[in-house]
């Protein structure tokens, strides 16, 4: 198990954020970082950086369905439900 699942099963996403926010000054362009890092600001009502962690995961890896999936959930949550439909067909 690594710190990340850690933090996220402790509930400390605050913490888990502030890794992940330094993991990704090494690597900006990691896809699985981002995902974690669009989790964690979900995970603390932080839909506006959610959304631009996970549009940044959708956008360099476009072909994966789970950032769509990822992507549409969110805009969903935020009521934009033709561009949540969009991600999601």
């Amino acid at each position: 198990m690594d710190a990340l699942q850690i933090l996220h099963q402790l509930s400390l996403e605050e913490e888990a954020l502030e890794l992940i926010d330094g993991l990704l000054q090494a690597r900006p362009v990691d896809t699985q970082l981002l995902h974690a890092a669009s989790d964690a600001c979900a995970a603390l009502g932080r839909l506006d950086a959610a959304l631009a962690y996970s549009a940044s995961a959708s956008a360099l890896d476009p072909g994966n369905p789970a950032w769509r999936r990822e992507l549409g959930r969110l805009l969903g949550l935020q009521g934009e439900w033709a561009r949540a439909y969009a991600e999601w067909v």
